[in-house]
Parts: C-alpha cells; sequence; structure tokens
C-alpha cells in the first residue's frame, strides 16, 4: 500500500494506519517521515448515480477552505482517475452523547452561520447534492 499512494505525497510515507468508520469510503492516517500527518480517503467507485462524490467533496472543501473555514480538514490533492483525495489530518473523535457541552453546539452554531453567511454572498457554491444514508 506504500508503494500506491506514496506518489501523492513529496516526503517518504513512514506508516499508513486504516480508519475504521461507518461509510462505503476507504480512509487512512498516513504519517510520512518528517512526522506531517494526512488524512487519504480513496472514495467508493460504486456509483448508483453516477455521482462525482470524491470530486464533489474536493471540490467544497476547497471552496470553504478559501472562504476562510478553519473548522474543516483542508484539501491537499485529488485525482480524479483513482477517485483518492489528500487532506489535512485533523485529530479528534467522535463525542459520546454525555459527553457534548454547550461550547460544541456553539461552534456547532457558528459554523452553521458561517455557511448561512456565505449562501447569502455566494449563491453558485449550493449546487445540487446527492445524499447518503448510513
Amino acid at each position: 500500500m506504500d508503494k500506491e499512494f506514496q506518489k501523492y505525497f513529496d516526503a517518504p510515507i513512514l506508516n499508513i494506519k486504516k480508519i475504521g468508520h461507518k461509510g462505503n469510503n476507504q480512509l487512512f492516517e498516513i504519517m510520512l517521515n518528517n512526522r506531517q500527518k494526512f488524512l487519504l480517503k480513496a472514495y467508493s467507485k460504486i456509483h448508483m448515480d453516477n455521482w462525482k462524490r470524491g470530486e464533489t467533496e474536493f471540490k467544497a472543501l476547497s471552496y470553504l477552505w478559501k472562504k476562510g473555514f478553519r473548522e474543516i480538514p483542508q484539501p491537499i490533492k485529488f485525482s480524479k482517475e483513482e477517485n483518492l483525495g489528500v487532506y489535512s489530518f485533523e485529530d479528534g473523535r467522535i463525542l459520546k452523547l454525555e459527553e457534548i457541552k454547550k461550547e460544541h453546539v456553539e461552534k456547532a452554531v457558528d459554523f452553521l452561520v458561517k455557511l448561512h453567511n456565505l449562501r447569502n454572498k455566494d449563491k453558485k457554491f449550493y449546487q445540487q447534492a446527492s445524499s447518503a444514508c448510513l
């Protein structure tokens, strides 16, 4: 796996760890020998509706990053041929319901307000999307 992923990085890969999650894409934590970490997302090639999910997600995150959103992973590069995206790796975990505090809700609301305000400024960003149910 190192060899097939190495072409996406300038420094040699030190370690690859598959990240388990609910979904049909594959996620990998990539550690380079310079200690930089990245998320590599191999999008599912199964498209019932021929939707370009990987490309759509990468473009949306790239747009948000350019607009100053820093609450999301930074998009680094995308391969249309392999339907694979490279993003900054953001440490974290899914919170249990009882762990959610007021400040978590406030951050979520702030993010939604920023999205709403963006919509008012740039309606072309909001294009047709594909829903997912996991």
